[in-house]
């Protein structure tokens, strides 16, 4: 008997850090700067590619720069509805551009406001790679992105999982960081556990503390001991995500 092999998505070669759909037109960069330039003082800076039949172009403002591709081909539409299971009819994608001037935080920033600016004027969807989070256009306007605060930018998600309830972090991996997960016995109420996680990922990405396995970090605010249990690979997005559990008493 032929043993049938569960398919599995192939990793992304090249990953964005948000992919926008959308329906319709897109607004060419100009206009796409003007409307930066209003909501957070600009200037942005639009630098076009050496080959003009790309339509590709890089959107800085002073050392953070994105790159932006306002309509990606067909082939590659589809497979984006597939994997997101939504059904608009063009994409945008967003690739953050390294620079040794830029701190990481404002890079990422950058990048959340040009998703923004893109999901607002399309009245499209953005999905968040690292975060695995979709946000509509009524979500932007609730977030503002005036400054730059670690929950924009990483989200806790939970679901139940071999008798007990897992929650963890998903948007660590902008900053160079494996993932947490906390498990607990299903039906105790979440808040407790979501607010510690939250807790531990400021502590990280504003001191970029380096963690080890076994590691016990303190927080009064608390008074619980989180400790650095073990950790995990997930491949449930194409590519492999390593966690690290986290567990107090």
């Amino acid at each position: 008997m032929k043993k049938i092999k569960r398919k599995v998505p192939k990793p992304i070669s090249r990953i964005p850090s948000f992919v926008i759909g959308y329906r319709g037109k897109i607004s060419p960069p100009g206009f796409f700067a003007a409307w930066f330039d209003r909501e957070y003082g600009g200037p942005l800076d639009i630098r076009f590619p050496q080959k003009p039949h790309l339509s590709e172009y890089s959107a800085y403002h002073t050392s953070w720069g994105v790159q932006v591709n306002p309509k990606i081909p067909s082939p590659e539409v589809q497979v984006w509805r597939d994997r997101l299971g939504w059904d608009h009819q063009e994409v945008a994608e967003v690739f953050p551009i390294a620079h040794s001037n830029a701190e990481l935080h404002n890079l990422i920033l950058h990048g959340a406001r040009i998703a923004r600016g893109l999901t607002l004027l399309t009245e499209g969807t953005s999905f968040d790679m690292a975060a695995q989070s979709f946000a509509n256009p009524s979500d932007w306007q609730d977030m503002t992105l005036g400054t730059f605060s670690p929950s924009h930018h990483v989200n806790i998600h939970q679901e139940e999982e071999a008798g007990r309830l897992r929650l963890w972090t998903r948007g660590l991996t902008k900053f160079g960081r494996e993932e947490f997960e906390h498990f607990q016995p299903i039906g105790l109420p979440t808040r407790l556990a979501e607010e510690v996680l939250m807790e531990l990922v400021e502590e990280l990405v504003f001191t970029k503390k380096m963690i080890k396995v076994g590691d016990a970090i303190s927080y009064a605010v608390f008074c619980l001991k989180k400790k650095m249990a073990s950790h995990r690979t997930d491949p449930t997005v194409g590519s492999k995500v390593s966690f690290r559990e986290v567990v107090w008493a």
